[in-house]
């Protein structure tokens, strides 16, 4: 659609003139559409180690966050890993301090 008006392209593709205006301004300046890959904090807690967290904890399910971040050699704090654990549904209990 080379030469057309940001008015036509925005009829072709649903979008505004501004938002396609936006749309090449963006790709002008950073010479593509998506954001950059790992921009932003990354997560403490990878797809992987979660799914190693649920596998020791259906094999053990006594384990405590602690003793886990241990196991695992996880660098998240436990309070991570209970945030977690809340997350996907699993309860747990703080033991009482003697």
């Amino acid at each position: 659609m080379e030469g057309a008006t940001k008015v036509e392209i925005g009829d072709e593709v649903n979008l505004s003139s501004k938002q396609v205006g936006r749309v090449i301004r963006i790709f002008q300046e950073n010479g593509r559409l998506r954001r950059k890959i790992c921009s932003g904090r990354p997560k403490a807690l990878s797809k992987s180690l979660k799914r190693k967290i649920t596998q020791t904890l259906r094999k053990n399910p006594y384990h405590t966050c602690s003793t886990l971040r241990a196991e695992l050699k996880i660098l998240a704090a436990a309070r991570t890993i209970r945030s977690y654990l809340h997350n996907i549904g699993w309860a747990y209990k703080k033991t009482p301090k003697t």
